[in-house]
């Protein structure tokens, strides 16, 4: 070898050294540190299924201990299904009891644009409205809000008016929501 070529060996290993680290070391780091960084969010996201997971079973556990006669009353109170013909039903109930009929009954399916109830879509909870009309004495619509205050149904009037009805009767129409769990 020439002096030259002599001269010249070592910056060629440099840049060939700085080339390897260019287009191989340092793809190959930067891919690897990636890959470390899913695996941390992996582990994270692990960590709380399994944690979910935990809090999942103690409620489960909590739900079991409740027994088969409570449950139904918590159904009754918060139902899991949007039930209008049994809180309907309920209604006519109570209201047969005090010897009125309900009139003018109405659901009101608040829709959105797609047609799909609303439900409060940042609760854990829907609503729907129900409309009805009742004619009675004032007591007796008194007594059936009562009684409809005491159900086991949630329910939240809305609004309610009065009419002049036929002698001691008077017109009243009920507006009210209720809710189901989603």
């Amino acid at each position: 070898m020439n002096n030259n070529m002599k001269k010249l060996m070592p910056i060629i290993f440099i840049l060939v050294s700085v080339g390897v680290f260019v287009f191989f070391v340092d793809p190959q780091y930067k891919q690897i540190k990636e890959v470390d960084k899913t695996i941390e969010e992996n582990k994270k996201l692990i960590t709380l299924a399994e944690d979910l997971r935990r809090e999942r079973d103690n409620l489960q556990e909590q739900y079991n201990d409740i027994g088969q006669e409570d449950r139904a009353k918590l159904l009754k109170i918060l139902p899991d299904t949007v039930d209008n013909v049994r809180l309907i039903l309920d209604i006519n109930n109570i209201a047969e009891d005090f010897g009125i009929a309900i009139t003018n009954i109405g659901v009101q399916e608040n829709n959105n644009k797609d047609g799909r109830v609303t439900d409060n879509s940042n609760s854990d909870y829907g609503t729907i409205g129900i409309t009805f009309s009742v004619s009675a004495k004032y007591d007796v619509f008194k007594l059936f809000m009562q009684k409809l205050e005491n159900s086991m149904r949630l329910v939240d009037i809305q609004s309610f008016s009065v009419s002049a009805g036929d002698g001691l009767f008077y017109n009243f129409n009920v507006s009210m929501n209720t809710y189901w769990l989603k």
